[in-house]
């Protein structure tokens, strides 16, 4: 008797936290907004796994939807185009020699020898340039944002008042936060790979240092 009573009275028990569970779980679906559900799996993704590739990706995703808004508006105003033109001018340039180095490289000879060649390579390099250089910029840009804040916080005496790039309805102090740890973990991952890749690269030139 005091068994089945045990387990009625665990089954009710397990019955209400799972209803409770679920109803909680269901209203935190309709809190969030979209890069905040990406968020919460790029978190969960960092906790649970030890590749960093699909937090960076679901990351910068979200971050992307995020502050896809102040894109168009520095895209719609005279100086928001005067930057974003010179940024990737600037791009293009580190592209332009990145495949010059590449075309030398493979012919062995300057790459104005073979201008189809290089005019092809620089085609394939521009996107990819674009690409990875605006998702490093958009990743330094969120830890850049904390000592912008802590100075208008320091200058909140003298009138100043905070400011608020994303209107977030729900949870906006903790998606801050989560994005900047996101940030900066993968980051550091980043400058891990590019500090890995150097030194593969230099023991191929000089095989004396394996």
């Amino acid at each position: 008797m005091r068994k089945e009573t045990y387990l009625t009275t665990s089954s009710l028990w397990i019955s209400s936290c799972w209803a409770v569970f679920t109803a909680r779980f269901a209203k935190l679906q309709t809190q969030l907004s979209a890069p905040q559900k990406l968020y919460l799996v790029a978190i969960v993704l960092l906790f649970c796994t030890d590749s960093v590739v699909w937090v960076a990706i679901i990351s910068v995703m979200a971050m992307s939807i995020e502050f896809w808004h102040l894109f168009e508006r520095m895209w719609h105003s005279l100086a928001g185009k005067a930057v974003l033109l010179l940024f990737y001018a600037i791009v293009a340039n580190f592209a332009l020699a990145s495949s010059s180095s590449v075309v030398n490289d493979v012919v062995g000879v300057a790459a104005s020898s073979f201008n189809y060649t290089h005019n092809f390579a620089i085609l394939l390099y521009i996107p990819a340039w674009s690409v990875v250089m605006s998702c490093i910029v958009l990743l330094v840009l969120q830890l850049i944002f904390p000592l912008m804040f802590a100075v208008s916080f320091l200058l909140r005496p003298f009138g100043v008042t905070n400011f608020r790039l994303i209107s977030h309805q729900h949870f906006h102090r903790t998606t801050f936060w989560v994005r900047v740890i996101l940030a900066a973990v993968v980051l550091y991952h980043l400058a891990m790979l590019m500090d890995l890749g150097g030194q593969i690269e230099k023991a191929l030139d000089d095989p004396q240092v394996v």
